[in-house]
């Protein structure tokens, strides 16, 4: 793996994790997270909310990329 995606992973990770309370298990963490990346509630991610996500937490990379790590 790069150092560039091991790098965005931990970013990302503490972000996400930063988003969520310390209280709650890991599975209650991830499932948080993914109702925070499915905005429209349907049971599945779409690029675009992916991307609107993303920039919420302040990741904003170019498009390609984006694509790659979706």
């Amino acid at each position: 793996m790069s150092s560039f995606k091991m790098q965005f992973q931990k970013e990302l990770k503490d972000k996400l994790i930063q988003k969520s309370s310390d209280k709650i298990s890991q599975e209650a963490c991830l499932v948080k997270m993914f109702k925070f990346f499915d905005s429209n509630d349907l049971g599945h991610v779409e690029f675009s909310q992916f991307l609107k996500s993303m920039e919420k937490i302040g990741f904003q990379y170019e498009e390609e990329l984006m694509r790659g790590i979706f």
